[in-house]
């Protein structure tokens, strides 16, 4: 389903790039999160829910602009 969802984003948006390197990196620090487990956190998040969070509001901000 997200292959998909990338593959209609990249057919729509003139910035197709930008969501193919968001999801790319949206990955790479999910793997990065399963490999380093934390035991506590800002509100018991890890770094990789922290960062997912600001990758994803970076990627709309950009795609907004």
């Amino acid at each position: 389903m997200q292959t998909l969802a990338i593959v209609l984003a990249d057919a729509v948006y003139r910035r197709a790039n930008l969501v193919t390197t968001a999801a790319l990196v949206m990955t790479a620090v999910l793997l990065g999160g399963l490999l380093v487990r934390q035991c506590g956190g800002w509100l018991r998040i890890g770094f990789d829910g922290i960062a997912l969070v600001g990758i994803y509001a970076a990627t709309i901000a950009t795609l907004a602009s």
